[in-house]
């Protein structure tokens, strides 16, 4: 044990001092449990082997944590070509517990930041603040989507000041979409007429196909099949948002580095990834 005698003696003396009790008997050389000692034997030897037990679940515990990925991102996740790095990242990596949610804009940065999520995807239209790492993965764009027989489906491009008296069906604040198109409308001279805000594109896009309004979305974001009543139109002014993963610089796990590798390595080819 490569312990002297002395060193073992001094600790079992502060034991004894410690408890106010002598645990062994010290005669003719002979070193012997005394009948306290016999009671609390079993008792150290259970504290021992808890203790033992609470060391090797705490490695596992933090071995687990390193092994574990846990990705928040926008709903419209998988409107997106990079929504297939997940399922190639689980095949490749089998032993790595991914779990996902969904979120929408400040909700995702908050995630991060309490460090309920290690990765995060969402869309920026402005850039992040230095503690993030970012991996730029597409862009989109706002598009005016309207019914095929509003007056304006026939054009080309549209200017948002033609939607001044139209009724517009938007997503919410928290989807962080919201308020860039306020500031175009104001930018272009009008406050829009605003008759629903929510956070389901569907919806808005059942609402216009039964020509309930107009709305300013991102192109990529939605998928019109389903919806034959509805066109989508460019705007004259182009507004674009990048796509990004995000992680903060500070917080360092396996499972995460190991993702942001897969992602750079394995980037679609019409929509590079790259870090910014």
């Amino acid at each position: 044990m490569f312990i002297t005698q002395a060193t073992v003696s001094k600790h079992i003396q502060s034991l004894e001092k410690g408890l106010d009790t002598q645990l062994f008997s010290r005669e003719h050389r002979q070193i012997t449990l005394t009948e306290a000692g016999q009671l609390a034997l079993p008792l150290a030897q259970k504290i021992i082997a808890d203790e033992q037990q609470l060391l090797t679940q705490l490695q596992q515990h933090k071995k687990d944590e390193q092994l574990t990925l846990n990705i928040r991102a926008i709903p419209s996740i998988s409107r997106y070509q990079v929504f297939n790095l997940m399922p190639a990242f689980q095949k490749a990596y089998p032993k790595i517990n991914l779990t996902f949610a969904e979120d929408e804009g400040q909700g995702l940065i908050n995630a991060l930041d309490q460090k309920r999520a290690d990765i995060i995807f969402l869309r920026l239209f402005t850039p992040l603040p230095d503690q993030y790492e970012v991996l730029l993965s597409a862009t989109d764009q706002f598009v005016v989507v309207l019914p095929k027989t509003h007056p304006l489906a026939q054009k080309e491009t549209i200017n948002i000041t033609e939607l001044k008296n139209d009724p517009f069906l938007l997503l919410d604040e928290l989807t962080q979409l919201y308020d860039p198109i306020l500031a175009m409308a104001q930018q272009a001279g009008f406050s829009p007429k605003i008759s629903y805000k929510g956070k389901r594109i569907d919806l808005i896009l059942d609402m216009i196909n039964r020509n309930m309004g107009v709305s300013i979305m991102m192109e990529k974001s939605m998928d019109l099949y389903d919806f034959p009543s509805v066109v989508m139109r460019p705007l004259e002014e182009t507004v674009t948002s990048t796509l990004a993963f995000v992680k903060r610089k500070d917080h360092h796990t396996t499972a995460t580095q190991l993702f942001w590798d897969f992602c750079q390595q394995h980037q679609p080819q019409d929509n590079p990834i790259t870090e910014a």
